[in-house]
C-alpha cells in the first residue's frame, strides 16, 4: 500500500471506530435510560429505531454529495457535528429531547460510510483498505460498550457522551490538519486517477446489485436488532462478579469481548475477497452466523459470550466482502451513491429492527429476540446462495 493511501487509511479507521462508538453508547446504557425515564423495552427500541433509520437516512444524500463536493469534506462534517450532538445529549431532559438528539447523531455518523467506502474503493489495494478500516471499526465495537459502561456506571449515563465527543473534536481537528483542507479539490482529482473495480454492464442498476441491496437490509436489520440489545441481554444472563461492577457494567465487558472477535474476521477477510470467488466467501460467511445466532438465545454464561462472540466474527467477515461485491457491481462514478443507497438499506431500512425486537422482547423474551433474528439470517443466506447461481451463469459470458 502507497505511503500516502496507508496514512489515509488509518485516519479513515480511527474514524470509523468512532462512529460505531457513537452509535453503541445508547445500547450500552440503555439501563440506566430506563430507569431515568420509566419506560419500557418497546419505547426504547424506538429509540434506537430514530438514531439507526436517521444513520442510514442519511446515508443516501451522503452518497449522492460525495460524488459531487468530495469524500473528505464530509467526513469532516461527521466528525464536527457528531461531537456537538454528543453533548447536546448530555444535557438532554426528557424523552423526547434525548430521542430528538439521537435522530441527529445518527445523520452526523451516517456521513462516514458511503463516503470513506467511495473514497477507499479508488485505492490499488481497496480489498487491503477495507480490511483494515473495517477492523478498526470493530475496535471501536468492541471498546465502545466496555468504556460506556463502565463510565456510566462509574459516573451516570450523561457523562458518558462529552468523553466520546471530546474524542471526535481531537480527531476531526487532526483530520483537518494532516489532510489540508484548504486543497481537498485538488486531492479529489488526483484519486480520481486511481483505478477501482467498475461494473462490466455499465449500468448502475443490475440484477446482481438489487439482490445485494436485499442482502444488506437483512445484514443491517440483524446486526441492529442484536447490538440495540445485546448488552442487556448479556448482563442478565452472564453470572459473574467482575470488579465490582453493576450490571450494566458487566453487559458492556461482556458485549465488548464479543464483539471484539470481529477485528480479526474483518481484517482477514478483506485481504481473501480480493482473491478469490467473493459470491461463494459471502454465502459462507453469512451461512454460518445462523447457528451461533441460535446458541446465543438458548445459552448462559460462558457458552453465551463464545456464540455472541462467533456471530459477531463470521457477521462482520461478511461485511468487507459485501462492500468489495458492491464496488464490483457499480462503476467508479457512481460508487459513492451506490454506498449510500446500500446504506440507506442497511441502515435505514434495518433500522425497525431496534423496534421490533423490542416489542418482541417486551411481549415474549430477550431470548425470543436472537431467535428471531436467526430467521433474517437464514433468509439472507438464501438470498446469497441465489446470487452464487446468477454470477455462475454470468461469468462466463462476461469472459
Amino acid at each position: 500500500m502507497e505511503k500516502g493511501e496507508g496514512r489515509e487509511v488509518l485516519q479513515l479507521g480511527v474514524s470509523h471506530a468512532l462512529v460505531h462508538g457513537y452509535m453503541l453508547i445508547f445500547p450500552a446504557v440503555l439501563l440506566l435510560v430506563m430507569k431515568e425515564f420509566q419506560v419500557g423495552y418497546f419505547r426504547l427500541g424506538i429509540l434506537g429505531t430514530i438514531a439507526n433509520f436517521a444513520f442510514g437516512l442519511g446515508a443516501l444524500p451522503a452518497g449522492f454529495l460525495s460524488d459531487r463536493l468530495g469524500a473528505r469534506r464530509l467526513i469532516l462534517v461527521y466528525l464536527f457535528g457528531a461531537a456537538f450532538i454528543a453533548l447536546l445529549i448530555s444535557f438532554s431532559k426528557s424523552f423526547f429531547h434525548l430521542a430528538l438528539c439521537l435522530g441527529f447523531l445518527g445523520f452526523f455518523c451516517s456521513l462516514y460510510h458511503p463516503c470513506s467506502l467511495a473514497l477507499m474503493s479508488r485505492f490499488r489495494e481497496h480489498g487491503k483498505a477495507f480490511g483494515i478500516v473495517g477492523a478498526l471499526g470493530n475496535v471501536g465495537l468492541a471498546i465502545a460498550p466496555l468504556l460506556a459502561g463502565y463510565f456510566a456506571s462509574r459516573l451516570g449515563w450523561r457523562k458518558v457522551y462529552p468523553l466520546f465527543a471530546a474524542a471526535g473534536l481531537i480527531l476531526g481537528l487532526s483530520y483537518l490538519i494532516l489532510q489540508k483542507a484548504f486543497i481537498f479539490a485538488e486531492k479529489e482529482k488526483r484519486s480520481e486517477k486511481i483505478s477501482g473495480p467498475s461494473s462490466r454492464e455499465g449500468r448502475f442498476f443490475n440484477p446482481p446489485f438489487a439482490m445485494l441491496l436485499c442482502m444488506q437490509m437483512l445484514a443491517g436489520f440483524s446486526f441492529q436488532g442484536a447490538t440495540t440489545f445485546l448488552p442487556t441481554y448479556l448482563s442478565r444472563r452472564v453470572e459473574i462478579q467482575l470488579f465490582g461492577l453493576n450490571p450494566v457494567g458487566i453487559g458492556g465487558v461482556m458485549a465488548s469481548i464479543s464483539l471484539i472477535m470481529g477485528v480479526l474476521g474483518k481484517y482477514l477477510v478483506g485481504h481473501l475477497g480480493q482473491k478469490t470467488n467473493t459470491e461463494r466467501l459471502y454465502l459462507s460467511m453469512v451461512a454460518a452466523t445462523f447457528p451461533f445466532l441460535l446458541l446465543t438465545g438458548s445459552t448462559r454464561n460462558g457458552i453465551l459470550v463464545a456464540s455472541a462472540g462467533a456471530f459477531a466474527f463470521f457477521y462482520f467477515c461478511a461485511q468487507p466482502i459485501g462492500n468489495i461485491l458492491l464496488a464490483n457491481y457499480t462503476s467508479i462514478k457512481a460508487r459513492g451513491r451506490g454506498y449510500g443507497i446500500s446504506f440507506f438499506f442497511s441502515f435505514g431500512i434495518g433500522s425497525m429492527a431496534a423496534s421490533f425486537c423490542g416489542f418482541i422482547a417486551e411481549k415474549i423474551s430477550l431470548s425470543a429476540v436472537f431467535y428471531a433474528l436467526s430467521a433474517i439470517t437464514l433468509l439472507q443466506a438464501s438470498l446469497a446462495f441465489a446470487l452464487t447461481r446468477i454470477h455462475a451463469r454470468i461469468r462466463p459470458l462476461a469472459r
